[in-house]
């Protein structure tokens, strides 16, 4: 027990902006300097000789150091002593959530008007470094300050379609405080979806999985009965008790359920019954494989122009309906080390563009809206400083960041939302969905390089 107490020991936490900038910084046992936060900006910005940037969790000088990155800020957690870095990332995560159900969102101008406020939450959820308390409803009792409310969440009431419809739109309604008090009842269910692909060199799918959670957020007056009801074809787990195979439209892996959620109707038509706590949870969480389509396909063709010339075709197909844009879609190429410089030709100028990264040897394709059922192109011509050795096989592999609002990658959705003890007129519920990239990655064939078809 000891042991566990110790794996769970924090020295600091900070706050830091992508200038370096402190915006929060909390001492709990003054045992290391004030220097950390620049010795980790230092080396994030400058990593060591082979090392990836910006890696979550490193140490240096007997210093750990784990951070995630959130809206263009550092949150960071230190210790002298051996931690757990799963636990540290879990911390971190939760308090970026408490931070936005306090603060209404999490910015760095929300950060810095709000400082006594995250001050407090912070002493609140690190007792002399232990981890102590995490729920956004119990930290109401022990928090005096009031939120400052941002540029960015005034005048927030917008009128947005009702719930389920395909063109609803993000709210700012969403960003406020659950210490604010106002006669509007609203209650916000996220269907998020990451998709993790991998394409092999052939273009096949060598392994693909999608993660899915349904993040609530619940401003509704006493905690009232909820049921949320997802389709009813869901099947859990892909083989029986007996070791038969399930067979179905929606294979669930597993699911993990929040523990506010009660099972009654759940084994009946898959409905979840819960009393809402005050701010964002995760009702549930689930994993599907192997049994839907990759909303991206990527082929990639290599050529050899000439002597110390390497030519990258890459297409790109949006595989899913046409009902559904891709928003913030960016390829990224790594390019072999001795890359000396890379010209780019898009098949489509507008919305796009392309830049490489000199220092980095890569190649960034950013396109800013793809329709389903488009395709589009790119010609990377790669020059070489060496032509001595086989180059090629640092080409690769290729990343794809994206995402689909209002999509859905599996066949799960919510089938309907349901306040059971609110007055009719009272209440507003928003319903939404989303499907981002994970891991989306693909390889590239070098074994059959071709000459150019141009």
């Amino acid at each position: 027990r000891k042991e566990n107490c110790v794996q769970h020991m924090f020295s600091q936490f900070f706050i830091l902006s992508l200038r370096g900038d402190i915006l929060i910084f909390r001492d709990f046992r003054n045992e290391l300097l004030k220097e950390t936060t620049h010795t980790f900006f230092r080396h994030i910005k400058v990593p060591e000789k082979g090392e990836p940037k910006e890696t979550p969790v490193f140490t240096i000088e007997g210093v750990h150091f784990v951070h995630v990155k959130h809206n263009g800020m550092y949150f960071v957690l230190t210790a002298k002593k051996n931690i757990r870095p799963n636990t540290a990332t879990e911390l971190l995560d939760r308090t970026c959530t408490i931070i936005g159900d306090y603060c209404g969102l999490v910015n760095e101008e929300a950060v810095r008007k709000n400082f006594l406020l995250i001050y407090e939450l912070v002493d609140e959820v690190f007792d002399f470094g232990y981890p102590q308390e995490t729920a956004t409803e119990s930290l109401k009792a022990f928090v005096a300050n009031n939120p400052v409310r941002t540029d960015q969440s005034e005048g927030f009431r917008t009128i947005i379609p009702p719930i389920l419809q395909k063109a609803t739109v993000s709210s700012a309604t969403a960003n406020k405080s659950v210490t604010e008090t106002s006669n509007k009842e609203d209650i916000f269910v996220d269907l998020f979806e990451f998709v993790n692909v991998l394409f092999d060199a052939s273009g096949h799918v060598s392994r693909s999985q999608v993660e899915g959670e349904v993040r609530i957020r619940s401003f509704l007056k006493g905690n009232p009965k909820v049921k949320l009801s997802m389709n009813q074809d869901l099947v859990v787990g892909r083989e029986t008790l007996d070791g038969a195979k399930n067979y179905g439209k929606s294979v669930l892996d597993y699911c993990i359920f929040h523990d506010c959620v009660q099972f009654t109707e759940w084994d009946v038509d898959r409905t979840l019954t819960f009393f809402p706590p005050d701010g964002q949870f995760v009702a549930l969480r689930y994993s599907i494989s192997d049994t839907f389509t990759p909303p991206f396909r990527i082929y990639p063709f290599v050529e050899e122009p000439g002597n110390g010339q390497i030519d990258l075709l890459i297409r790109l197909s949006a595989d899913f309906p046409q009902s559904s844009t891709a928003k913030k879609v960016v390829v990224t190429i790594p390019l072999p080390r001795a890359t000396a410089s890379a010209s780019s030709e898009l098949e489509y100028i507008h919305d796009q563009t392309a830049e490489f990264d000199q220092i980095n040897k890569v190649l960034l394709w950013k396109i800013k809206e793809l329709a389903g059922g488009f395709e589009c192109s790119i010609r990377v011509k790669i020059n070489l400083e060496d032509v001595v050795g086989n180059h090629k096989r640092e080409l690769g592999p290729i990343s794809l960041g994206f995402e689909i609002p209002m999509y859905v990658t599996s066949s799960v959705f919510i089938r309907s939302l349901k306040i059971m003890e609110a007055v009719e007129g009272t209440a507003s519920r928003w319903v939404r969905s989303n499907s981002k990239s994970g891991s989306y990655q693909s390889r590239i064939d070098v074994s059959n390089v071709q000459k150019p078809r141009y």
